[in-house]
């Protein structure tokens, strides 16, 4: 099998996971607050998720939410950390998406 195989095949695995296949759960959320501005610049979400079945797969990721990524009626000040959740798992899912 070639490596470009190989990669494609564990893409398609890794989004299947990032769509929800595998339990994801937030580790932490992190809001990074930009003193000159005083105000919150970015937020810093990690996700972390593993199978149960012994296959030993898993995934760890970080991801920082911009003001960008936020819904246009929203602002860091009135996310949730539900709302962070669930925007970090829906970014894991578009970055994981094969081509």
């Amino acid at each position: 099998v070639l490596d470009g195989e190989i990669e494609t095949l564990a893409r398609k695995k890794l989004a299947a996971y990032a769509a929800g296949a595998m339990p994801i759960r937030v580790s932490s959320i992190n809001r990074v607050y930009d003193q000159h501005a005083k105000q919150i610049a970015n937020v810093v979400v990690s996700l972390l998720g593993n199978l149960t079945d012994g296959s030993g797969d898993y995934i760890n990721c970080r991801t920082t939410i911009t003001k960008e990524d936020l819904p246009s009626d929203k602002t860091f000040a009135t996310m949730t950390a539900a709302d962070l959740n669930a925007l970090a798992k829906t970014k894991l899912v578009e970055v994981t998406k094969v081509a």
